[in-house]
Protein backbone atom coordinates (compact mmCIF):
# COMPACT_ATOMS: atom_id res chain seq x y z
CA UNK A 1 0.00 0.00 0.00
CA UNK A 2 1.57 3.62 -1.07
CA UNK A 3 2.52 5.88 1.58
CA UNK A 4 -0.22 8.94 2.05
CA UNK A 5 1.24 12.08 0.56
CA UNK A 6 1.91 14.81 2.80
CA UNK A 7 -0.35 17.57 1.95
CA UNK A 8 0.91 21.02 2.83
CA UNK A 9 -1.79 23.65 3.38
CA UNK A 10 -0.10 26.45 5.61
CA UNK A 11 -0.03 29.67 2.98
CA UNK A 12 3.14 31.29 2.35
CA UNK A 13 4.36 34.00 4.74
CA UNK A 14 3.66 37.19 3.39
CA UNK A 15 5.66 40.43 3.65
CA UNK A 16 3.09 42.09 5.27
CA UNK A 17 2.65 38.79 7.66
CA UNK A 18 6.35 38.31 8.69
CA UNK A 19 6.46 42.55 9.60
CA UNK A 20 2.61 41.74 11.32
CA UNK A 21 5.06 39.32 13.52
CA UNK A 22 8.09 41.86 13.94
CA UNK A 23 6.05 44.63 15.05
CA UNK A 24 3.88 42.10 17.32
CA UNK A 25 7.10 41.04 19.22
CA UNK A 26 8.00 44.51 19.78
CA UNK A 27 4.77 45.56 21.30
CA UNK A 28 4.92 42.68 23.34
CA UNK A 29 8.40 43.41 24.92
CA UNK A 30 8.05 47.52 24.94
CA UNK A 31 4.72 46.56 27.56
CA UNK A 32 6.68 44.03 29.28
CA UNK A 33 9.62 46.10 30.07
CA UNK A 34 12.16 43.21 29.59
CA UNK A 35 13.15 40.10 27.98
CA UNK A 36 12.45 36.62 29.46
CA UNK A 37 15.32 33.86 29.63
CA UNK A 38 14.59 32.00 26.58
CA UNK A 39 14.30 35.10 24.36
CA UNK A 40 17.74 35.83 25.54
CA UNK A 41 18.50 32.70 24.89
CA UNK A 42 16.98 32.83 20.94
CA UNK A 43 18.84 36.35 21.03
CA UNK A 44 22.14 34.50 22.29
CA UNK A 45 21.68 32.19 19.49
CA UNK A 46 20.90 34.15 16.62
CA UNK A 47 24.34 35.79 17.03
CA UNK A 48 25.97 32.69 17.06
CA UNK A 49 24.17 31.74 13.91
CA UNK A 50 25.15 35.04 12.78
CA UNK A 51 29.50 34.03 13.72
CA UNK A 52 28.99 31.10 11.93
CA UNK A 53 31.17 30.38 8.54
CA UNK A 54 29.32 29.68 5.90
CA UNK A 55 28.71 25.78 4.97
CA UNK A 56 27.52 23.77 1.88
CA UNK A 57 23.95 22.72 2.59
CA UNK A 58 23.83 18.49 2.51
CA UNK A 59 20.20 18.47 3.78
CA UNK A 60 16.79 20.39 4.16
CA UNK A 61 17.57 21.25 7.20
CA UNK A 62 21.20 22.60 6.68
CA UNK A 63 19.38 24.42 3.91
CA UNK A 64 17.10 26.26 6.29
CA UNK A 65 19.60 26.88 8.57
CA UNK A 66 21.74 28.73 6.03
CA UNK A 67 19.26 30.69 4.55
CA UNK A 68 18.05 31.83 8.08
CA UNK A 69 21.95 32.73 8.96
CA UNK A 70 21.94 34.72 5.62
CA UNK A 71 19.04 36.30 6.24
CA UNK A 72 19.93 37.38 10.06
CA UNK A 73 23.42 38.47 8.59
CA UNK A 74 22.03 41.28 6.27
CA UNK A 75 19.58 42.59 8.75
CA UNK A 76 22.77 42.97 11.00
CA UNK A 77 24.78 44.91 8.68
CA UNK A 78 21.90 46.97 7.27
CA UNK A 79 19.62 47.63 10.67
CA UNK A 80 22.28 46.38 13.40
CA UNK A 81 22.21 43.96 16.40
CA UNK A 82 18.37 45.12 18.02
CA UNK A 83 16.41 44.41 14.60
CA UNK A 84 18.66 41.28 14.80
CA UNK A 85 17.09 40.78 18.06
CA UNK A 86 13.61 41.59 17.20
CA UNK A 87 14.10 39.04 13.98
CA UNK A 88 15.33 36.06 16.79
CA UNK A 89 11.79 36.59 18.50
CA UNK A 90 8.87 37.27 16.05
CA UNK A 91 10.52 35.39 13.17
CA UNK A 92 12.15 31.93 14.51
CA UNK A 93 13.65 29.62 11.53
CA UNK A 94 10.74 27.84 10.62
CA UNK A 95 8.16 30.84 10.44
CA UNK A 96 11.14 32.01 7.91
CA UNK A 97 11.63 28.53 6.03
CA UNK A 98 7.44 29.21 5.06
CA UNK A 99 8.24 32.28 2.46
CA UNK A 100 9.02 31.81 -0.79
CA UNK A 101 12.54 32.48 -2.06
CA UNK A 102 12.08 35.37 -3.85
CA UNK A 103 9.95 37.40 -0.57
CA UNK A 104 13.15 35.80 1.88
CA UNK A 105 15.98 37.46 -0.47
CA UNK A 106 13.55 40.91 0.02
CA UNK A 107 12.88 40.40 3.26
CA UNK A 108 16.27 42.21 4.98
CA UNK A 109 14.99 45.71 2.97
CA UNK A 110 11.30 45.18 4.08
CA UNK A 111 13.21 45.04 7.58
CA UNK A 112 14.83 48.06 7.24
CA UNK A 113 11.68 50.32 5.90
CA UNK A 114 10.45 49.63 9.53
CA UNK A 115 13.69 49.94 11.45
CA UNK A 116 12.52 53.02 13.29
CA UNK A 117 9.53 50.72 14.16
CA UNK A 118 11.04 48.06 15.26
CA UNK A 119 13.64 49.67 17.74
CA UNK A 120 13.38 48.59 21.59
CA UNK A 121 15.17 51.38 23.96
CA UNK A 122 16.37 49.20 26.92
CA UNK A 123 17.35 46.22 24.26
CA UNK A 124 19.72 49.08 22.68
CA UNK A 125 21.39 48.58 26.30
CA UNK A 126 21.75 45.12 26.81
CA UNK A 127 22.04 44.03 23.60
CA UNK A 128 25.74 43.77 22.71
CA UNK A 129 26.13 41.77 26.28
CA UNK A 130 23.81 39.37 24.71
CA UNK A 131 25.97 39.02 21.80
CA UNK A 132 29.12 38.68 23.56
CA UNK A 133 27.55 35.86 26.25
CA UNK A 134 28.35 32.14 24.58
CA UNK A 135 25.54 29.74 24.75
CA UNK A 136 25.23 26.88 25.89
CA UNK A 137 26.76 23.95 23.74
CA UNK A 138 23.69 21.38 23.77
CA UNK A 139 21.04 24.01 22.61
CA UNK A 140 23.40 25.76 20.26
CA UNK A 141 23.78 22.72 18.41
CA UNK A 142 20.08 22.71 17.94
CA UNK A 143 19.52 25.90 16.66
CA UNK A 144 22.79 25.32 14.76
CA UNK A 145 22.00 22.54 13.17
CA UNK A 146 17.93 23.49 12.50
CA UNK A 147 16.63 20.77 15.09
CA UNK A 148 14.05 22.67 16.34
CA UNK A 149 13.23 21.34 19.85
CA UNK A 150 12.62 24.19 21.93
CA UNK A 151 8.97 25.18 23.30
CA UNK A 152 7.04 26.38 19.55
CA UNK A 153 4.09 27.08 21.22
CA UNK A 154 3.26 30.29 19.91
CA UNK A 155 4.80 29.87 17.02
CA UNK A 156 2.69 26.76 16.20
CA UNK A 157 -0.67 28.71 17.46
CA UNK A 158 0.32 31.25 14.69
CA UNK A 159 0.71 28.66 11.87
CA UNK A 160 -2.49 27.03 12.80
CA UNK A 161 -4.40 30.29 12.59
CA UNK A 162 -2.87 30.96 9.14
CA UNK A 163 -4.16 27.92 7.90
CA UNK A 164 -8.02 29.15 8.15
CA UNK A 165 -6.88 32.92 7.78
CA UNK A 166 -5.77 34.79 4.41
CA UNK A 167 -2.43 36.07 4.57
CA UNK A 168 -3.86 39.79 3.93
CA UNK A 169 -6.13 39.28 6.16
CA UNK A 170 -2.85 39.76 9.14
CA UNK A 171 -2.04 43.17 9.42
CA UNK A 172 0.20 45.08 12.32
CA UNK A 173 -2.28 46.29 13.77
CA UNK A 174 -4.15 43.07 14.75
CA UNK A 175 -2.38 40.41 17.36
CA UNK A 176 -2.08 37.37 17.01
CA UNK A 177 -3.38 36.67 20.66
CA UNK A 178 -6.44 38.16 19.87
CA UNK A 179 -6.82 36.16 16.40
CA UNK A 180 -6.28 32.95 18.21
CA UNK A 181 -8.76 33.68 21.12
CA UNK A 182 -11.61 34.49 18.26
CA UNK A 183 -10.57 31.17 16.96
CA UNK A 184 -11.66 29.16 19.89
CA UNK A 185 -14.27 27.10 19.40
CA UNK A 186 -17.19 27.87 21.99
CA UNK A 187 -17.58 24.02 23.37
CA UNK A 188 -14.29 25.28 25.48
CA UNK A 189 -16.05 25.76 28.40
CA UNK A 190 -18.61 23.14 28.20
CA UNK A 191 -19.64 21.01 31.11
CA UNK A 192 -16.83 18.76 32.19
CA UNK A 193 -19.04 15.94 33.31
CA UNK A 194 -21.09 15.87 29.71
CA UNK A 195 -19.77 12.95 27.53
CA UNK A 196 -17.43 13.76 24.84
CA UNK A 197 -18.80 14.89 21.49
CA UNK A 198 -16.45 12.65 19.60
CA UNK A 199 -17.64 9.79 21.57
CA UNK A 200 -21.31 10.13 21.36
CA UNK A 201 -20.81 10.40 17.30
CA UNK A 202 -18.43 7.07 17.61
CA UNK A 203 -15.99 9.10 15.40
CA UNK A 204 -12.72 8.27 17.46
CA UNK A 205 -11.58 6.45 14.02
CA UNK A 206 -10.13 8.01 11.41
CA UNK A 207 -6.89 9.39 10.17
CA UNK A 208 -4.10 8.88 12.53
CA UNK A 209 -0.90 11.37 12.27
CA UNK A 210 2.32 10.75 14.38
CA UNK A 211 2.84 14.06 16.76
CA UNK A 212 5.72 15.30 18.27
CA UNK A 213 6.10 16.02 22.23
CA UNK A 214 6.32 19.70 22.00
CA UNK A 215 3.00 19.22 19.91
CA UNK A 216 0.96 18.10 22.36
CA UNK A 217 2.40 20.78 24.88
CA UNK A 218 2.09 23.44 22.26
CA UNK A 219 -1.57 22.49 22.27
CA UNK A 220 -2.20 22.14 25.74
CA UNK A 221 -0.34 25.63 26.38
CA UNK A 222 -2.21 27.16 23.46
CA UNK A 223 -6.04 27.70 22.84
CA UNK A 224 -6.66 25.20 20.58
CA UNK A 225 -8.57 23.16 22.71
CA UNK A 226 -11.73 22.52 21.05
CA UNK A 227 -14.10 21.16 24.53
CA UNK A 228 -13.25 18.97 27.46
CA UNK A 229 -9.56 16.72 28.36
CA UNK A 230 -10.48 13.20 29.15
CA UNK A 231 -8.68 10.54 30.69
CA UNK A 232 -9.61 7.15 29.54
CA UNK A 233 -7.97 4.38 32.11
CA UNK A 234 -9.10 0.97 29.89
CA UNK A 235 -10.73 -1.97 31.67
CA UNK A 236 -7.56 -4.19 29.90
CA UNK A 237 -4.75 -4.02 32.59
CA UNK A 238 -2.41 -4.86 29.84
CA UNK A 239 -3.10 -1.21 27.84
CA UNK A 240 -2.10 1.56 28.84
CA UNK A 241 -4.16 4.82 29.87
CA UNK A 242 -4.35 7.99 27.74
CA UNK A 243 -5.74 11.18 27.43
CA UNK A 244 -8.88 12.65 24.76
CA UNK A 245 -8.06 16.20 23.51
CA UNK A 246 -10.33 17.57 20.95
CA UNK A 247 -8.74 20.04 19.16
CA UNK A 248 -10.10 22.90 16.08
CA UNK A 249 -10.81 22.03 12.86
CA UNK A 250 -7.72 24.57 12.28
CA UNK A 251 -5.18 22.64 14.70
CA UNK A 252 -6.07 19.48 12.55
CA UNK A 253 -5.64 20.98 9.55
CA UNK A 254 -1.92 22.39 10.51
CA UNK A 255 -0.63 19.13 11.91
CA UNK A 256 -2.30 17.22 9.08
CA UNK A 257 -0.27 19.40 6.82
CA UNK A 258 2.98 19.47 8.74
CA UNK A 259 3.17 15.84 10.36
CA UNK A 260 3.40 12.55 8.70
CA UNK A 261 0.46 10.19 8.71
CA UNK A 262 0.78 7.01 9.97
CA UNK A 263 -2.53 5.17 9.39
Amino acid sequence: MDKPRKQRSCAPLTFEGAIARLLDAVEIIKLRNYIKPHEKKLIQDAFALIDQPRKEPKSKADKRREDYRHFLKQVDSECGPVSVSVCALGLRKTVFGRMLEDRRLRLPMMVKKHKSDLEIPFLREVVQDLRDTPTGTEQEEEFLTGIDNQDNTQEIRDQIYSTSTSASDRTPAVSPEHLASESRAPELQSDPTEKPRAMQQGSLSGRVFALKHEDARAIVMSEQIASGVWMTEPYDMASLPFITIPITHEACVYFGAERQRIL
